[in-house]
């Protein structure tokens, strides 16, 4: 067997054994999967009512824009195929957040070898906050997938693959529309075509889900969740035990208004006045909350250290609850600076690592004003890894 056999075979040992090992502690994080609550309660409601009615409404009733479609109709489509809703999306995210690495590696073999791709791919298997979100009836499992795909097949110039999937990640995530518009005037300017038909297969995807929702609101939107709440959110600047989700209640009893569009827009308007009113306290605000995007104390793995917060623990002498913390933070943190270290390694092929940076770079704009807590940076862990490895290891050209 050549040297080229051998390799091949390697490689694809440690794609098989890290996407098992991958699906196999999701499947075990299931044991402390948590019941439903917030979010989780508004998908299960749209997409019960979608199986019930044929309508994608919050309450059977009227016809709602408030979140974007594809997630929702995922739980229905696990019922509607004889699996209990919760349970079987539970299941099938365990399936789809082991699925994300074998493209994972593909995509950044070539620029940090075959030990970096194999670094890059246990340390996604094994990462906690991952392993958390598939227990949870949320959109991340599904959003992370959608993404990498997209990079992996842009990474591969192929245009209509990676239009569908970033179409999708858009109708799973609203927050990911303007990438793609980014993407098209990218493309208009330099004049690279699969860029261009890129960002016009996205389009092409989310465009029937747009034009239901200007017939039913006479208004062009994917979703009108995150885009005022979350503004206002990002004015609170946070203490210890503050609770920034109450500022939105308040708004809306202001507003006489239960209307969830009406409710972000009056959100809108109050952050806009209190940015404006207080710009100080608003940057105060963005330098509490922003780092969290980047880092996660693992206070939600089930664990007696978890009991305590870090400020308690301190002053208790909890020493279990402030080594996990701590080491949770630092660990994200040299992980941070690492691909920080590959961002600047990849000035040396900016083109051809476009789909490996421009993705995590944009990210972390967008939630530059917004509100910002550990989850939200989820859609960060593959590609900061990604980079990591690249900073870790001597660049490859390809």
């Amino acid at each position: 067997m050549s040297a080229q056999s051998d390799g091949f075979c390697s490689q694809r040992f440690v794609i098989v054994t890290a996407t098992a090992l991958a699906f196999m502690v999701r499947l075990a994080w299931l044991h402390w999967a948590p019941e439903p609550e917030a979010d989780s309660v508004e998908y299960l409601s749209l997409a019960r009512n979608l199986l019930a009615t044929g309508m994608f409404s919050a309450d059977g009733v009227v016809p709602s824009t408030y979140r974007p479609p594809l997630y929702p109709a995922l739980l229905a489509l696990v019922h509607s195929v004889g699996a209990p809703m919760i349970a079987g999306t539970l299941v099938l995210q365990c399936v789809l957040g082991a699925a994300t690495l074998p493209f994972v590696h593909d995509l950044v073999r070539p620029f940090a070898g075959r030990r970096g791709a194999a670094f890059t791919i246990f340390a996604l298997a094994m990462a906690p906050m991952t392993m958390r979100y598939a227990s949870l009836v949320l959109t991340e499992t599904l959003f992370v997938l959608l993404i990498v795909v997209g990079s992996w097949a842009w990474s591969r110039s192929h245009s209509v693959m990676a239009g569908t999937a970033f179409g999708l990640a858009t109708l799973t995530r609203a927050l990911f529309w303007p990438f793609m518009i980014v993407l098209a005037l990218y493309g208009l300017a330099t004049r690279r075509g699969s860029l261009i038909r890129m960002a016009g297969i996205a389009l092409v995807v989310v465009s029937p889900w747009l034009m239901r929702n200007a017939m039913v609101t006479k208004r062009l939107t994917i979703a009108d969740a995150g885009w005022g709440g979350n503004l206002l959110f990002g004015t609170v600047v946070l203490t210890g035990r503050s609770n920034p989700w109450t500022k939105l209640i308040e708004v809306n009893t202001a507003a006489g208004s239960i209307d969830p569009y009406e409710a972000e827009r009056s959100a809108r308007a109050e952050a806009l006045r209190r940015i404006a009113s207080a710009p100080l306290v608003w940057v105060i605000a963005r330098a509490s909350q922003y780092p969290w995007l980047f880092l996660d104390n693992g206070v939600y793995l089930p664990l007696r250290a978890n009991a305590f917060t870090f400020r308690d623990a301190i002053r208790s002498g909890e020493w279990a609850t402030i080594v996990v913390k701590a080491g949770f933070v630092l660990g994200n943190l040299a992980v941070l600076v690492a691909a920080l270290y590959g961002l600047w390694q990849c000035r040396l092929q900016l083109a051809a690592a476009a789909p490996i940076w421009s993705l995590p770079l944009y990210l972390a704009l967008s939630q530059l004003p917004m509100y910002v807590e550990p989850r939200y940076g989820l859609p960060l862990e593959p590609y900061l890894l990604m980079l990591a490895a690249i900073g870790l290891a001597k660049p490859v050209l390809p």
